[in-house]
């Protein structure tokens, strides 16, 4: 069984590597590559033992009936666009059945090895990255504009790297400082965490830079929490999102009164552009209007959603629904049943985290919570992103528990 598992974990690792590295990415084959190292390791993982993905868990029934779903009706309907979407984002789950049965088979060290094998390409792509964004501060944007060659060579991570690395960032930014952290180890991960925030910082992808400072000010001023605080920092972190272009415009306007015409009054316009449209130039109403159609989709169409039509196609993607939010389009693409199922995969491994009762400090689980949300509502998720969030965050909440003596088999 142990030479079963460490094929599985090779190929966990090579899944998860290929999910962010940018050379790999762009391969006419990578299609391909994913899928049949999907199989593979569902063949090889079902060698191991019927319990390795069989078993009573409620989470991995409602993982079969989420992927075979979306999958099978997409293509049932001729929308096979959305069918692939969908089973290459059944990588979330999967990172996450493979972190259960390295833990549930006693092989805990093996998910650490997986991530400290992946920790000199995210540095390596974060550098490269980095050095990208000096010359060019749009270059993780438009990545998706330039050329297949051309992005192999510059390994520039776009969209789903830096999100990776922004879930990364609030994992680790948990672990470090703790009394229970080996001192060995406090320089190498605060120079890592210091990567990861420059790299965020540069990619101008505001959201990202958001949460990280989000995860910051949570960590720096609320390392305990209680349900009561919990639920305020919650009804705040929603209303400022409901309501973040008028908060906005309200705190620059008074600042540009105080101001005048000197030249902080341009710095402070420059800012309010920056967070209300980003350097994209989308501002926060027009995303609004993506989220706005899928919505509308949704309530004309709440049970069965708009799948069971066929979805126009525009090149080699599709339209007719916003595709800005992974939580909404899926809701309006599959209905009420299937989208309310995802809302569970998403939020269980993390909220079965939370404890209000440990003296410790235990407000990662909820940080990660709110922030795999945030990026599931206003972004569409990526095999990346999922890494990140179902396997390096547990792996992480893991040790800090162990290290505190404090590790529960969740």
């Amino acid at each position: 069984m142990r030479s079963r598992l460490i094929l599985s974990n090779i190929i966990l690792f090579v899944l998860a590597l290929i999910s962010f590295l940018p050379q790999v990415r762009v391969f006419s084959f990578f299609n391909q590559l994913w899928a049949a190292l999907m199989i593979l390791w569902l063949l090889v993982s079902l060698t191991i033992g019927k319990r390795a993905i069989f078993n009573r868990s409620k989470y991995r029934m409602y993982v079969g009936v989420f992927v075979l779903y979306t999958v099978l009706i997409s293509y049932f309907f001729g929308n096979g666009v959305i069918g692939n979407r969908f089973l290459e984002l059944s990588q979330l789950y999967l990172f996450y059945i493979g972190y259960e049965i390295n833990k549930y088979y006693g092989f805990h060290y093996y998910n650490k090895r997986i991530i400290y094998g992946l920790i000199p390409f995210i540095v390596a792509t974060c550098l490269t990255t980095i050095r990208a964004l000096l010359v060019n501060p749009f270059a993780s944007r438009d990545i998706l504009e330039r050329g297949a060659v051309e992005r192999a060579s510059t390994s520039v991570g776009g969209y789903g790297f830096i999100y990776f690395i922004v879930v990364i960032f609030c994992s680790l930014l948990f672990y470090f400082g703790r009394n229970s952290m080996p001192r060995k180890h406090r320089l190498t991960v605060l120079s890592l965490l210091g990567l990861l925030f420059v790299t965020v910082l540069l990619s101008n992808f505001m959201t990202g830079l958001l949460l990280c400072l989000f995860a910051l000010v949570m960590r720096i001023f609320f390392p305990r929490l209680s349900k009561g605080r919990a639920i305020i920092i919650v009804t705040v972190g929603v209303f400022i999102f409901l309501f973040f272009e008028p908060i906005i415009v309200l705190i620059s306007d008074a600042a540009l009164a105080y101001l005048g015409d000197s030249l902080n009054a341009s710095r402070v316009k420059e800012i309010r552009d920056l967070l209300i449209k980003g350097n994209s130039g989308a501002s926060v109403t027009a995303r609004a209007d993506t989220y706005s159609q899928s919505f509308k989709l949704f309530l004309n169409n709440p049970f069965f959603g708009i799948i069971v039509d066929p979805i126009r196609r525009v090149g080699a993607g599709v339209s007719g629904f916003g595709q800005h939010s992974q939580v909404l389009d899926t809701f309006a693409l599959f209905g009420f049943l299937i989208g309310t199922i995802q809302v569970y995969l998403i939020g269980n491994p993390i909220a079965k985290r939370i404890n209000f009762k440990t003296k410790q400090n235990n407000n990662l689980p909820l940080i990660m919570l709110i922030v795999a949300f945030s990026l599931a509502t206003v972004n569409n998720l990526t095999p990346s992103i999922g890494f990140a969030i179902f396997f390096i965050f547990p792996v992480i909440h893991d040790e800090v528990l162990m290290r505190e003596n404090k590790l529960a088999y969740v």
